[in-house]
């Protein structure tokens, strides 16, 4: 999976603020981030679902710190 994990060149995103997305720096917080899950979404959709676990694997940190912070909630939404 190394070749879709870095990829500076990603633009902005379209409109909103998406996780992972700084506007204060005009940058994404990891290049692989939107790469990482756009790569990971195709692969599971032709069946290569533990390739897909890996791409998501990267993103997940990142989501689940943004979606915990002042909300209390440290479980992971998979032990719900």
């Amino acid at each position: 999976m190394d070749e879709h994990t870095r990829d500076d060149s990603v633009g902005p995103p379209i409109r909103g603020s998406p996780t992972g997305w700084r506007p204060t720096e005009d940058r994404w917080e990891h290049g692989t981030l939107r790469r990482a899950t756009v790569h990971g979404v195709r692969l599971y959709n032709v069946g290569e679902y533990h390739e897909s676990h890996d791409c998501f694997e990267n993103v997940w940190p990142s989501v689940n710190k943004s979606y915990r912070q002042g909300t209390g909630f440290e479980r992971p939404a998979t032990s719900l």
